[in-house]
């Protein structure tokens, strides 16, 4: 949230991944503690608490006594209807993500081909930059150029 009180994109796309992942959470095991469902999402155990209020506020989550002084958590018809959207969400942002790198390695790899570069050497250990990846899109497009990817710092080939 900034200081008006408004939620910042950032913010939002944290925030909706966060509820779609203790979305999930919660149905694979309804039964877990508060506890459990923070170690699994990642965060601190209070703001596990904080978003299954909220959760349960908007009606996605339902709040079930169990034995022993515990909680079971349920999701409610709107609460799978919410995974849906919110996992439907995600997947057109994933493949929009997608589209834009490709795009933008395509364009990359056609300014190395002016400069008569037969060879393309990436840096880094992401997702991005796999070899088989980077390979198949260039052989998509048609190119014929060598892709070699690096995790260390390497000069420039061409």
């Amino acid at each position: 949230m900034n200081a008006r009180g408004a939620t910042t994109a950032a913010g939002s796309a944290a925030d909706t991944d966060l509820t779609l992942r203790l979305l999930r959470a919660i149905e694979d095991d309804p039964r877990q503690s508060q506890r459990s469902l923070a170690a699994r999402l990642g965060i601190a155990v209070g703001l596990t608490n904080a978003v299954l209020k909220r959760a349960a506020a908007k009606g996605l989550v339902k709040v079930g006594t169990a034995p022993a002084r515990r909680y079971a958590y349920y999701l409610t018809p709107q609460g799978f209807a919410e995974k849906s959207r919110l996992t439907l969400q995600y997947l057109e942002h994933s493949l929009t993500v997608i589209r834009d790198a490709r795009e933008a390695f395509a364009a990359e790899f056609v300014a190395c081909q002016r400069q008569g570069w037969t060879r393309v050497a990436l840096l880094g250990g992401g997702e991005t930059s796999g070899r088989g990846r980077v390979t198949a899109l260039w052989n998509l497009l048609g190119r014929q150029i060598r892709v070699t990817t690096h995790h260390r710092a390497v000069r420039r080939v061409g």
